[in-house]
């Protein structure tokens, strides 16, 4: 029993590792079996076998450097190379999570060979310096020390800052109750790698690596949580859908939009203008909103909606309260979920999706910039739709008339840098149209 009093915090650690794996496994691929794609993060799943393995090391060693009568120092040096780099490896994996996260990873293996140069030279240089380490005697426990320790310890706490920093800029992203966890998590880390330098006896390397699995499967991987998002979106679509059809559409026009919407966005996002304000998660949430901008149809008269023929200036008028409908439709029924940032994005997209650039639009008739930028998107995607698709009250018009009408647009009724990226992009934009059509 007496491995039990060198390795106990790390038996913890290992059991706490083991239950969020199969915790994650488990309920990842029933996720991934009810929405048939997935959702589960391949990165994390690494990330979670490489941890537990790094923590079995650590409690190896543990025993190990505590035993230097009767363990070899070849077997110790042995087991602590595989400890070291064990831990590069997860410290690099997660790096890359965040890299990934937020979108920052190379596409391409050189520009990456420049992200994991350093953990690659550290572990050549551990594995060539290991006959130099030390194992000293300490007042609780033994531990070891010297070059090949000082090289892993300070590319940890590199790639650590790294992390660290990556997180702090994109603290905006990610919602109050995440934030505060993940914050939480890395902020003890930091604390624990401060401690280790400080007291180098104090053995807390697996109480790090549980930390920040444990800060990342509660905060962002937590399957059950993704469940409900999925669920969520799923109930938005088809209540969407549902109101669609009572003006004679499919959810085609929602799907399209949508996706149009989407488009502009990942477009706009890349022009140096926009790139801080149109990041990945704006695309999200303009993706998920989108098929909301309509939801205030339901309260406009079937009569109104499903008229063959031309709207009296009368009927025209109750048409034009379905943006002020749909947003108070949000705001009372979708403003108790817990995503707020989109559930606002969706009561801006329902209200201001009808404004005009030069202000003749409606609700509020504001005009320019004044109006929300996801609305001014969803303004150009849903014309767009509109005029290129079948209503009852008139037939398709061709696609050139369609992206004329757009253009003709420019600077009167839409945004003119959007009126651009949605016509500079057009042949994507057609094939939105005849794969969703």
């Amino acid at each position: 029993m007496e491995i039990f009093f060198y390795c106990k915090l790390q038996l913890a650690c290992l059991a706490i590792l083991c239950f969020l794996g199969y915790q994650f496994i488990r309920e990842g691929r029933r996720l991934n079996n009810v929405s048939n794609q997935r959702f589960c993060n391949p990165t994390f799943d690494i990330m979670i076998v490489c941890a537990e393995i790094a923590v079995i090391l650590d409690g190896v060693t543990a025993y190990t450097v505590n035993h230097l009568q009767t363990v070899p120092r070849t077997v110790n040096n042995i087991c602590h190379l595989l400890f070291y780099i064990s831990y590069q490896v997860f410290n690099v994996l997660h790096y890359t999570y965040w890299l990934k996260k937020t979108h920052r990873l190379p596409q391409t293996w050189k520009k990456r060979f420049w992200i994991y140069m350093p953990s690659v030279i550290s572990i050549f240089a551990t594995i060539y310096l290991m006959n130099t380490t030390e194992y000293r005697i300490g007042k609780y426990t033994n531990y070891s020390m010297g070059l090949s320790v000082y090289i892993i310890y300070g590319v940890l706490v590199l790639y650590f800052l790294r992390t660290f920093m990556i997180f702090l800029q994109n603290l905006r992203s990610i919602r109050n109750q995440k934030r505060t966890s993940l914050i939480a998590a890395l902020v003890t880390v930091l604390l624990l790698l401060i401690t280790q330098s400080i007291y180098p006896e104090t053995l807390v390397s697996s109480i790090g690596l549980t930390l920040v699995i444990l800060s990342i499967y509660l905060g962002i991987e937590n399957p059950t949580v993704k469940t409900v998002e999925y669920y969520h979106d799923e109930m938005i679509l088809g209540f969407s859908t549902l109101m669609e059809t009572k003006d004679g559409s499919t959810g085609a026009h929602i799907r399209r939009t949508s996706a149009y919407a989407e488009l502009i966005a990942e477009k706009l996002g890349e022009r140096s203008d926009y790139r801080k304000i149109v990041d990945r998660d704006f695309i999200n949430e303009m993706k998920t909103a989108a098929p909301m901008h309509d939801i205030g149809k339901i309260g406009i008269p079937d009569s109104i909606l499903q008229k063959p023929g031309k709207l009296s200036a009368e009927e025209y008028e109750t048409m034009k309260t379905h943006s002020a409908i749909g947003a108070e439709i949000i705001q009372n029924t979708f403003g108790q979920f817990e995503k707020l940032q989109q559930q606002s994005m969706a009561y801006q997209i329902a209200l201001y999706h009808h404004e005009k650039w030069n202000g003749k639009g409606y609700p509020a008739g504001i005009s320019g910039i004044d109006i929300p930028l996801c609305a001014r998107i969803m303004a150009v995607a849903d014309v767009f739709d509109a005029v290129s698709a079948k209503r009852c009250y008139r037939d398709a018009m061709p696609l050139d008339t369609c992206f004329k009408i757009i253009e003709n647009g420019k600077g009167i009724d839409f945004d003119p840098e959007i009126t651009d990226v949605f016509l500079q992009n057009r042949s994507e934009v057609e094939a939105i149209y005849n794969s969703v059509f």
